[in-house]
C-alpha cells in the first residue's frame, strides 16, 4: 500500500510504477537467494547435528594452555564460528554452554568470556559470507562480496588485533567481579 501511495504522490503512472517495482526487485533477488543459501548451510549443519561436535573440538584444543592463550583462542574460535553460525543468539546458545565451563576451569572470568563472545561475533559479522543481512545489504547496494572483502579485510584484521589486545588486557586485570 505504501508503494502504491508513493507512486501516486510521485506522479508515476501504472506502467512506470510497475517497471520501477521490478527494477527494485531485481536488486533484491540475488540477496534473497544468498540469504537462502546461508540459511541452508546452517540448517544442514543443525540437522546433521555437527555444530556441537565442531564447537567441542575447537574448545578441546584449548584445554591445558595458559590462561591468556586460552582467552585468545576462545576469541578466535568465536570469530571462526561466526562463519558457521551467523545468528548471534544461535551462536550464544551453542557456544556458551562449552565456553563458560572452559573459562571456569582455566580461571577466565565469565565477564571476559562474554566479552570474548561479543568481540568474536561482532567483528566477524562484517565479513562473513553466511550472514544473510550482510549479503542482502551488499546486493541492494550493488557491491560484490569480493569487493567488500577487499575493502573490509584490512579493517577487520586491525579490529581483530585490537580485540585480541583488549582480551589480553581484560585477562591481565581479571576483568569482572566473578
Amino acid at each position: 500500500m505504501l508503494g502504491i501511495a508513493s507512486a501516486i504522490i510521485g506522479g508515476l503512472g501504472v506502467d512506470r510504477s510497475i517497471k520501477e517495482f521490478f527494477d527494485g526487485a531485481k536488486g533484491m533477488v540475488s540477496g534473497a537467494i544468498m540469504v537462502g543459501i546461508a540459511r541452508a548451510i546452517l540448517v544442514v549443519m543443525q540437522d546433521g547435528q555437527i555444530i556441537d561436535t565442531i564447537i567441542y573440538n575447537f574448545a578441546s584444543v584449548l584445554v591445558g594452555l595458559p590462561k591468556a592463550v586460552t582467552a585468545l583462542g576462545m576469541f578466535l574460535i568465536e570469530a571462526v564460528l561466526d562463519f558457521i553460525i551467523p545468528s548471534a543468539t544461535g551462536k550464544a546458545a551453542a557456544t556458551m554452554p562449552i565456553m563458560i565451563p572452559l573459562a571456569d576451569v582455566v580461571g577466565i572470568t565469565r565477564q571476559l568470556t562474554v566479552l570474548i563472545y561479543q568481540f568474536g561475533d561482532g567483528f566477524a559479522s562484517y565479513i562473513e559470507p553466511t550472514s544473510g543481512t550482510l549479503i542482502a545489504t551488499l546486493a541492494v547496494a550493488k557491491i560484490s562480496y569480493e569487493k567488500w572483502v577487499k575493502f573490509m579485510f584490512p579493517i577487520w584484521v586491525i579490529w581483530m588485533i585490537m580485540g585480541g589486545g583488549f582480551v589480553l588486557i581484560a585477562d591481565l586485570i581479571n576483568y569482572g567481579p566473578f
